[in-house]
């Protein structure tokens, strides 16, 4: 079991706030000794305007390399509408993080004819893969840059120009198959003004699942998921001699897993294996809300998957010990659009009787659904954190607390406080002294047991601001950073 972690690092934007000022990486105070636990302790902020930090990465995968004695020292912070690239030293002071490296979004366009980054993963080799979601004028266009593993140096583009995808946004790989699978996301210049319904049917919203040869940089197989799909997380299981994995779509709700067909001629199928429904509502811009699945992860052991609803803002954790036929398990509604009481009412829903009640935390209730979900190494194996996104004074943000060794918080903000939630052991019966504001699993149980605890603690930020993005961990099984 790794060490309990000190600090917690998390993304700050001040995007759709009516505040100019640049965006800001937050060090958060993880020890439960100290008399500044659970509160911002530094505050790092950007050198430039409207960057809109995203996802967060690790400069390098203690687990990518031979070499055990590397050290996760680098935090890579693309933006996703500057499209400029923050390196982050947080080896020298961990509680004080420096910017040590800045790469342009003039190098960017130029170099690679990119824009719009996105997810960033360390390679087997060392380097950094950063996914862009389109070109730099914001048309749709899918791929990946390279950083230097050691210098940071913008090395160009991965993959061969020609087999750009139409559009990009997540990635992961199985060097051990040779493979790196990546998903589609959105064309930005549509998407940066915000959902619109009559984009629907206009391939606004990806629908591709991409197949690469890791080695060669190929692309070898596309999946065509459907019309307005939008697959956004990909996940392969941690078992490095595992070939399959599960990519979310946001907009259809549908769960594919994605395996090996034929190991001799290196081909992959899909097949869907979960199915959330929409519900049919009344006083939201359409008469069926999707479930949006935003992101997912899959425990170390392989044997859960979590799956965070974003607009209907359940958490769900799945068995699947069969692959193939995922079971759910556990479910826990922890904010989201369909509260009872709130301007949505549920008209029919295939699987609820009642609308959920209003999660309240420390006095302020909850308004969104979890976004972002990461593994925590300093609890059990499937330990997991949820995150929530903002899009008003009194809606939850998503933000990333990616930390020192790897590991992530949740900060969940309620009114002028960041909350930040982290998780216990699987089984309840080890939790004691649990706030009145500690939500357990609800539904099925599996081997007796139920999912995760969910607690808190508060963590305050800048006044306003918006933390974003999440960052994974490393797997201790496999030769990868997951």
């Amino acid at each position: 079991m790794a060490p309990r972690e000190e600090v917690a690092y998390v993304t700050c934007t001040y995007r759709e706030t009516c505040i100019d000022q640049p965006d800001f990486l937050a060090t958060v105070d993880l020890n439960p000794r100290s008399p500044y636990y659970g509160q911002v302790i530094h505050r790092l902020p950007m050198p430039n305007l409207k960057d809109e930090l995203h996802s967060s990465g690790w400069g390098a995968g203690c687990v990518c390399f031979d070499n055990i004695t590397t050290k996760r020292n680098k935090l890579i912070l693309p933006c996703l509408i500057s499209s400029r690239i923050y390196v982050v030293d947080v080896g020298s002071q961990c509680r004080a993080p420096k910017l040590c490296k800045m790469i342009e979004p003039v190098d960017v366009f130029w170099k690679c004819n990119k824009g719009y980054l996105s997810v960033p993963h360390s390679l087997p080799n060392g380097d950094i893969l950063i996914a862009n979601m389109g070109d730099p004028a914001g048309n749709g266009k899918g791929g990946f840059i390279v950083l230097d593993g050691e210098t940071f140096e913008l090395k160009g583009n991965w993959e061969n120009e020609c087999e750009a995808p139409p559009t990009g946004y997540d990635f992961w790989y199985q060097p051990r198959h040779n493979v790196l699978i990546s998903s589609a996301g959105l064309v930005p210049k549509r998407a940066g003004r915000g959902f619109n319904p009559d984009d629907l049917k206009k391939g606004v919203f990806g629908r591709r699942l991409n197949v690469w040869n890791l080695s060669c940089r190929t692309l070898t197989q596309c999946f065509d998921l459907g019309e307005d799909s939008l697959p956004l997380s990909v996940k392969f299981l941690h078992n490095p001699d595992a070939a399959e994995g599960y990519v979310s779509c946001a907009l259809s709700g549908i769960i594919y897993r994605f395996y090996k067909a034929c190991c001799e001629r290196d081909t992959w199928s899909v097949e869907e294996a979960i199915q959330i429904p929409a519900k049919e509502v009344s006083g939201w811009i359409l008469c069926k809300m999707p479930a949006f699945t935003a992101d997912m992860v899959i425990s170390l052991d392989d044997k859960y998957l979590y799956l965070s609803n974003w607009l209907h803002g359940d958490i769900r954790q799945y068995d699947i010990s069969k692959t193939c036929k995922p079971r759910l398990v556990g479910q826990v509604f922890v904010g989201g659009s369909i509260l009872r009481g709130g301007p949505v009412t549920v008209c029919r829903d295939e699987e609820l009787k009642c609308q959920p009640e209003p999660l309240v935390i420390k006095v302020s209730c909850v308004r969104r659904g979890g976004s972002h979900c990461a593994l925590l190494l300093c609890s059990a194996a499937s330990a997991f954190a949820c995150l929530l996104r903002e899009r008003g004074p009194d809606i939850p943000a998503l933000c990333c607390a990616s930390s020192a060794r790897g590991c992530t918080v949740a900060l969940v903000r309620c009114s002028s406080a960041w909350m930040a939630r982290g998780c216990t052991s699987p089984t309840p019966s080890t939790a004691r002294g649990t706030s009145s504001s500690t939500r357990t699993w609800s539904g099925k149980k599996s081997g007796g047991g139920k999912g995760p605890l969910l607690q808190g603690l508060i963590a305050r930020s800048g006044e306003g601001a918006s933390p974003r993005g999440l960052r994974g961990i490393p797997c201790s099984c496999c030769a990868c950073s997951c």
